[in-house]
Protein backbone atom coordinates (compact mmCIF):
# COMPACT_ATOMS: atom_id res chain seq x y z
CA UNK A 1 0.00 0.00 0.00
CA UNK A 2 1.28 3.36 -0.85
CA UNK A 3 -0.05 7.21 -1.24
CA UNK A 4 0.61 8.57 -4.31
CA UNK A 5 1.06 12.49 -5.90
CA UNK A 6 0.64 13.40 -9.02
CA UNK A 7 3.59 15.66 -10.26
CA UNK A 8 1.19 19.18 -10.53
CA UNK A 9 -0.26 18.29 -6.91
CA UNK A 10 3.19 18.48 -5.43
CA UNK A 11 4.46 21.39 -7.71
CA UNK A 12 1.20 23.56 -6.55
CA UNK A 13 2.13 22.16 -2.69
CA UNK A 14 5.67 23.22 -3.26
CA UNK A 15 4.95 26.50 -4.71
CA UNK A 16 2.29 27.18 -1.75
CA UNK A 17 4.98 26.18 0.87
CA UNK A 18 7.49 28.95 -0.85
CA UNK A 19 4.66 31.59 -0.72
CA UNK A 20 3.35 30.46 2.82
CA UNK A 21 4.59 31.98 6.64
CA UNK A 22 4.67 28.59 7.67
CA UNK A 23 8.20 27.79 9.42
CA UNK A 24 10.23 25.84 6.82
CA UNK A 25 14.06 25.28 7.71
CA UNK A 26 16.01 26.42 4.53
CA UNK A 27 17.35 22.79 4.82
CA UNK A 28 14.36 21.08 4.87
CA UNK A 29 13.02 23.26 1.72
CA UNK A 30 15.55 23.10 -0.37
CA UNK A 31 15.45 18.66 -0.11
CA UNK A 32 11.71 19.20 -0.73
CA UNK A 33 12.64 20.79 -4.02
CA UNK A 34 15.78 18.51 -5.07
CA UNK A 35 13.76 15.44 -4.92
CA UNK A 36 10.84 17.26 -6.94
CA UNK A 37 13.37 17.91 -9.60
CA UNK A 38 15.33 15.12 -9.80
CA UNK A 39 13.27 13.50 -12.00
CA UNK A 40 11.28 15.77 -14.24
CA UNK A 41 9.46 13.28 -16.01
CA UNK A 42 8.31 11.64 -13.16
CA UNK A 43 4.48 12.03 -13.49
CA UNK A 44 3.44 10.85 -9.94
CA UNK A 45 5.54 9.86 -7.42
CA UNK A 46 5.70 7.65 -3.79
CA UNK A 47 4.67 10.77 -1.02
CA UNK A 48 7.07 9.24 1.61
CA UNK A 49 10.25 10.03 0.69
CA UNK A 50 8.75 13.88 0.90
CA UNK A 51 7.07 13.54 4.34
CA UNK A 52 10.48 11.74 5.63
CA UNK A 53 12.02 15.27 4.43
CA UNK A 54 9.20 17.14 6.14
CA UNK A 55 9.33 14.88 8.94
CA UNK A 56 12.89 16.42 9.98
CA UNK A 57 11.14 20.16 10.23
CA UNK A 58 11.26 21.57 13.64
CA UNK A 59 7.52 21.93 13.43
CA UNK A 60 4.89 20.30 11.62
CA UNK A 61 5.02 21.69 7.60
CA UNK A 62 1.82 22.50 5.40
CA UNK A 63 2.31 18.79 3.50
CA UNK A 64 1.80 17.17 7.02
CA UNK A 65 -1.47 19.29 6.86
CA UNK A 66 -1.88 18.54 3.50
CA UNK A 67 -2.13 14.89 3.95
CA UNK A 68 -4.18 14.57 7.18
CA UNK A 69 -6.45 16.53 4.74
CA UNK A 70 -6.50 14.52 1.87
CA UNK A 71 -6.51 11.24 4.67
CA UNK A 72 -10.29 12.63 6.08
CA UNK A 73 -11.85 11.88 2.31
CA UNK A 74 -10.35 8.70 1.65
CA UNK A 75 -11.56 5.11 2.37
CA UNK A 76 -8.33 3.84 2.80
CA UNK A 77 -6.06 6.11 4.66
CA UNK A 78 -2.97 4.50 3.38
CA UNK A 79 -3.59 3.71 -0.44
CA UNK A 80 -4.72 6.33 -2.91
CA UNK A 81 -3.46 9.14 -5.28
CA UNK A 82 -3.43 12.58 -4.65
CA UNK A 83 -4.74 15.00 -7.72
CA UNK A 84 -3.79 18.78 -8.24
CA UNK A 85 -8.11 19.06 -7.80
CA UNK A 86 -6.83 17.96 -3.92
CA UNK A 87 -4.37 20.52 -3.55
CA UNK A 88 -6.77 23.36 -4.95
CA UNK A 89 -9.86 22.15 -2.33
CA UNK A 90 -7.47 21.89 0.56
CA UNK A 91 -6.05 25.45 -0.24
CA UNK A 92 -9.86 26.79 -0.20
CA UNK A 93 -11.31 24.59 2.52
CA UNK A 94 -12.02 25.86 5.56
CA UNK A 95 -9.77 23.28 7.20
CA UNK A 96 -7.05 25.34 6.06
CA UNK A 97 -8.70 28.45 7.07
CA UNK A 98 -9.02 27.39 10.78
CA UNK A 99 -5.22 26.29 10.69
CA UNK A 100 -4.86 29.84 9.34
CA UNK A 101 -7.21 31.42 12.36
CA UNK A 102 -5.46 29.17 14.88
CA UNK A 103 -1.80 31.05 14.02
CA UNK A 104 -3.16 34.35 13.33
CA UNK A 105 -0.85 36.94 15.51
CA UNK A 106 -3.03 39.90 15.87
CA UNK A 107 0.01 41.72 17.05
CA UNK A 108 2.28 41.18 14.35
CA UNK A 109 -1.09 41.45 11.72
CA UNK A 110 -2.09 44.89 11.40
CA UNK A 111 -5.20 43.63 9.06
CA UNK A 112 -6.60 40.71 9.92
CA UNK A 113 -8.98 40.44 7.48
CA UNK A 114 -6.56 40.84 4.21
CA UNK A 115 -4.30 38.11 6.08
CA UNK A 116 -6.80 35.87 6.45
CA UNK A 117 -7.83 36.53 2.64
CA UNK A 118 -4.68 36.02 1.34
CA UNK A 119 -4.14 33.03 2.91
CA UNK A 120 -6.37 31.05 0.58
CA UNK A 121 -6.35 29.77 -2.74
CA UNK A 122 -8.28 32.80 -5.16
CA UNK A 123 -9.10 32.45 -8.34
CA UNK A 124 -7.47 35.84 -10.18
CA UNK A 125 -7.55 36.80 -13.16
CA UNK A 126 -4.50 38.72 -14.13
CA UNK A 127 -4.58 42.64 -15.40
CA UNK A 128 -3.98 42.24 -18.95
CA UNK A 129 -0.66 39.95 -17.85
CA UNK A 130 0.96 42.35 -15.64
CA UNK A 131 2.00 41.17 -12.06
CA UNK A 132 -1.49 42.02 -10.00
CA UNK A 133 -5.22 40.94 -10.67
CA UNK A 134 -8.22 40.63 -9.38
CA UNK A 135 -10.55 37.89 -7.26
CA UNK A 136 -14.10 38.07 -7.34
CA UNK A 137 -15.55 36.94 -3.90
CA UNK A 138 -19.35 37.10 -4.35
CA UNK A 139 -20.25 41.23 -4.30
CA UNK A 140 -16.69 42.12 -3.64
CA UNK A 141 -13.24 42.75 -5.78
CA UNK A 142 -9.84 42.01 -4.28
CA UNK A 143 -7.28 43.37 -6.14
CA UNK A 144 -3.86 41.53 -5.38
CA UNK A 145 -0.78 43.55 -6.58
CA UNK A 146 2.94 42.54 -7.50
CA UNK A 147 1.63 39.20 -7.43
CA UNK A 148 4.77 36.14 -7.90
CA UNK A 149 3.87 34.19 -11.08
CA UNK A 150 6.57 31.28 -11.31
CA UNK A 151 7.40 30.16 -14.91
CA UNK A 152 6.50 27.35 -14.43
CA UNK A 153 3.17 28.11 -13.64
CA UNK A 154 2.28 28.32 -17.55
CA UNK A 155 -0.95 30.53 -18.27
CA UNK A 156 -2.99 32.09 -20.52
CA UNK A 157 -3.00 36.08 -20.30
CA UNK A 158 -7.06 35.94 -20.16
CA UNK A 159 -6.92 32.57 -18.12
CA UNK A 160 -7.46 31.78 -14.09
CA UNK A 161 -4.46 31.32 -11.73
CA UNK A 162 -4.87 29.90 -8.52
CA UNK A 163 -3.50 32.73 -5.95
CA UNK A 164 -1.93 31.89 -2.43
CA UNK A 165 -0.79 34.43 -0.33
CA UNK A 166 0.76 36.63 -3.02
CA UNK A 167 2.03 33.86 -5.57
CA UNK A 168 0.37 32.17 -8.24
CA UNK A 169 0.70 28.22 -7.58
CA UNK A 170 -1.58 26.30 -10.01
CA UNK A 171 -3.50 27.41 -13.05
CA UNK A 172 -6.99 26.37 -12.79
CA UNK A 173 -9.45 25.92 -15.67
CA UNK A 174 -13.70 27.32 -15.66
CA UNK A 175 -14.43 23.46 -13.46
CA UNK A 176 -11.87 24.49 -10.81
CA UNK A 177 -12.77 28.36 -10.39
CA UNK A 178 -16.22 27.09 -9.40
CA UNK A 179 -14.89 24.35 -6.94
CA UNK A 180 -12.85 26.96 -5.47
CA UNK A 181 -15.47 29.49 -4.85
CA UNK A 182 -17.63 26.83 -3.72
CA UNK A 183 -15.13 25.51 -1.26
CA UNK A 184 -14.67 29.19 -0.45
CA UNK A 185 -18.12 30.03 -0.12
CA UNK A 186 -18.31 27.53 2.88
CA UNK A 187 -16.12 29.58 5.29
CA UNK A 188 -18.52 31.69 7.52
CA UNK A 189 -18.22 35.33 6.73
CA UNK A 190 -15.40 35.09 4.21
CA UNK A 191 -17.17 37.40 2.49
CA UNK A 192 -17.64 39.96 4.88
CA UNK A 193 -13.84 39.59 5.37
CA UNK A 194 -13.13 39.93 1.50
CA UNK A 195 -15.33 42.99 1.50
CA UNK A 196 -12.66 44.58 3.92
CA UNK A 197 -9.91 44.19 2.18
CA UNK A 198 -10.53 45.84 -1.48
CA UNK A 199 -6.58 45.97 -2.33
CA UNK A 200 -3.49 43.82 -0.76
CA UNK A 201 0.00 44.93 -2.18
CA UNK A 202 2.50 42.00 -1.66
CA UNK A 203 5.27 44.53 -2.17
CA UNK A 204 4.39 45.83 1.01
CA UNK A 205 2.62 43.69 2.90
CA UNK A 206 1.57 44.48 6.74
CA UNK A 207 4.37 44.12 9.12
CA UNK A 208 6.09 41.16 6.00
CA UNK A 209 7.36 43.86 3.79
CA UNK A 210 8.09 42.69 0.52
CA UNK A 211 6.50 39.23 0.64
CA UNK A 212 6.86 39.24 -3.10
CA UNK A 213 10.60 39.33 -3.15
CA UNK A 214 10.73 37.28 -0.16
CA UNK A 215 8.96 34.24 -2.33
CA UNK A 216 11.20 35.22 -4.95
CA UNK A 217 14.60 34.43 -3.37
CA UNK A 218 12.99 31.48 -1.51
CA UNK A 219 12.46 30.15 -5.27
CA UNK A 220 15.70 31.33 -6.85
CA UNK A 221 18.01 29.40 -4.30
CA UNK A 222 15.17 26.37 -5.16
CA UNK A 223 16.49 26.27 -8.79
Amino acid sequence: MSIVIERQALQTMLLGVLSCQCPVDESVERELFRLFRADPAEEAMDVAPYMAVADKNSVRTPLHLFLEYCRYGRDDPHDFRIANQDAIRYFCSLFHYKSVLAGLDPVSVPDPAAHLVGHMLLPVRLDGGASSGSARIGPHTVRLRNLFIPPEVEHEVDGWLGVHFGAAITVLDEASVKIAKDHLGLIESFETLAGRSPEIDYANCQTFGDHRTRTATRWERNL
